[in-house]
């Protein structure tokens, strides 16, 4: 969650550098500039192989969240693509991703 809020600060400066949020003292970019960075509270969150505990045989994941610990959450996929997510860590996370986004 640092992470997030710490990237969508610099994207925020960034653009402010570039001009895309128009020059000083534009109604645009005060505005920007005067308000702190939210999130809707039902937003996704990343998660990494750290957050994450696989259990491939039984297809199923524990996920650290910031409310504890989420047990025995269900993925499914392909054969093809439960290999693949099999085989690294980060091709878990995207194929974990992939398959509950049902592509």
């Amino acid at each position: 969650m640092i992470k997030k809020v710490a990237d969508a600060y610099t994207a925020l400066h960034a653009s402010i550098r570039v001009g895309n949020l128009g020059k000083p003292r534009s109604k645009r970019r005060v505005k920007a500039e005067s308000k702190p960075i939210a999130f809707r509270l039902d937003a996704a969150q990343p998660f990494d192989d750290r957050c994450l505990s696989w259990n491939q045989d039984a297809g199923s994941v524990s996920i650290w969240t910031t409310a504890g610990r989420m047990k025995d959450v269900r993925f499914a996929g392909s054969p093809h693509r439960l290999k693949t997510c099999a085989s690294t860590a980060r091709a878990r996370v995207i194929c974990c991703t992939a398959t509950a986004c049902g592509s």
